[in-house]
């Protein structure tokens, strides 16, 4: 394995997806560079070293579709071996609006590059993650009890992860009753029983829903 390009850890056993305030509230404090990376994980559900690994040529625009694969990629010029988790390759969709965010940023890419969203320091992941992290803060999405957010050396709060944004892709298309098999196959899961996780966190979002409607909710 090359250095810099480290495997992505086991799957989080825990879903916790962003919620549309917390969403709006990230969006509010970015930068550019900032924004088209999360909407980039948010669109794509890819891992953090899939994405420090992605470059202009894995994406078909005419397909509208992103491929994720083991390959030889230039970093910090280095030639590296990046191998995706499992070894799976797979194609995922990309909407139009990610599309149009992505040739926008292709053709105003300074200085150019042959990856999507290089980054100074050879293990892009870490990157990816210490900035978010300072996102969160101004955010205001610490949550001020954790170890990230209490230790004297603040690492950030532990609810924020980019980690997350793959959480939020995968509930957001089961929502859409997109099959969980399709949804499987975008994740580069190694099986169901991995994302059923996200089907039964949706099924306890529809409980309490439900449980909130009731007649048990009303005023005493």
């Amino acid at each position: 394995k090359a250095k810099g390009l480290k495997k992505a850890k086991g799957e989080n056993p825990n879903v916790d997806p962003y919620t549309a305030d917390e969403m709006n509230r990230i969006w509010a404090v970015c930068d550019r560079e900032e924004t088209e990376l999360y909407r980039f994980a948010l669109g794509l559900g890819m891992r953090s070293d899939e994405i420090g690994a992605a470059e202009w040529s894995d994406i078909k625009w005419e397909a509208g579709l992103v491929h994720v694969s083991e390959k030889r990629v230039m970093i910090k010029g280095k030639m590296q071996t990046f191998k995706p988790k499992y070894g799976y390759s797979r194609d995922i969709p990309a909407s139009e609006v990610l599309l149009n965010m992505l040739r926008e940023r292709k053709k105003n890419q300074e200085p150019q590059s042959n990856l999507i969203f290089p980054v100074e320091a050879e293990v892009s992941q870490g990157c990816y993650l210490r900035t978010l992290k300072k996102v969160g803060t101004r955010a205001g999405l610490d949550c001020g009890v954790c170890a990230g957010c209490t230790a004297k050396r603040k690492r950030g709060c532990k609810r924020v992860y980019m980690h997350k944004w793959r959480h939020t892709f995968a509930c957001t298309h089961l929502r859409n009753k997109v099959d969980i098999m399709t949804v499987s196959h975008w994740l580069g899961h190694h099986g169901i029983e991995v994302t059923m996780r996200y089907l039964k966190a949706i099924k306890g979002e529809e409980a309490r829903t439900l449980v909130n409607a009731g007649p048990m909710n009303d005023p005493f």
